[in-house]
């Protein structure tokens, strides 16, 4: 059972309202300066961030991880840049995750039914293992923090495998690493381009839509689920 980790589990705009006075905070806390020019820098910075990593040539045109540096370390250069203050003088790669280590271990933004439909899924002797595009220090922490963290086996993230979860490669690598055949793994994703990728080397693709509807797929889903709460059915379906 190969369950996303933002989307499916955990609420990625709960987190974001949560994250974003968190490491205001710290910033001026440990870095001072004045609170409205944070705020007004983290808006700049984050804008250019996703800005940036929207475009697929960014990921695709070098290794993984010289992109995922760019991407983290950047984004705080130009935080503290735009905040006229004086980065720190450690890599800010292991700043960035360091940060994110203290800052999602506190933001609790699991669905309602995250925590029961996890339990449920371990009462069917299945293996959950949460796959995302996070990176591990993030996503360890984001599931500390929700306290879904006790209820999985596994936990598998780009940076560990080297690439997206568009890619194909991922989850070659994903379904290598915990050794089962993709025909063996119930995938649940809220990314159709995501879910597409394993969906192609033979998993059970399972699409969460929390909004309702979908847009066109051109694979065919086991399911499509407004949340999770009917899940386990799905899967003892799938099992026969």
């Amino acid at each position: 059972m190969v369950l996303d980790l933002y989307g499916v589990l955990v609420d990625p705009e709960a987190t974001r309202r949560q994250y974003r006075p968190r490491l205001l905070a710290h910033l001026l806390a440990h870095h001072g300066g004045d609170s409205a020019r944070w705020s007004s820098a983290y808006e700049a910075a984050h804008e250019r961030y996703v800005r940036k990593v929207s475009f697929p040539s960014f990921w695709h045109d070098r290794p993984y991880a010289e992109a995922m540096r760019e991407a983290e370390a950047g984004f705080l250069e130009d935080l503290f840049k735009e905040a006229q203050r004086p980065a720190p003088t450690e890599d800010l790669l292991a700043y960035s995750q360091r940060l994110d280590t203290e800052i999602f271990s506190e933001i609790e933004a699991a669905y309602p039914e995250s925590r029961s439909v996890l339990q449920e899924l371990r009462n069917l002797r299945l293996e959950v293992v949460v796959a995302t595009g996070a990176h591990l220090a993030q996503a360890r922490a984001a599931l500390r923090g929700s306290g879904l963290a006790a209820q999985v086996h596994g936990l598998l993230t780009s940076d560990h495998l080297g690439a997206r979860k568009e890619s194909p490669v991922f989850w070659q690598a994903a379904f290598s690493s915990m050794r089962r055949k993709p025909w063996d793994c119930v995938v649940v994703d809220d990314g159709p381009t995501k879910l597409e990728a394993a969906a192609r080397l033979g998993a059970h693709a399972v699409l969460v839509s929390r909004e309702g509807g979908h847009p066109y797929l051109p694979f065919k889903p086991v399911a499509v689920l407004s949340g999770l709460r009917t899940l386990p059915d799905v899967v003892r379906r799938i099992g026969g």
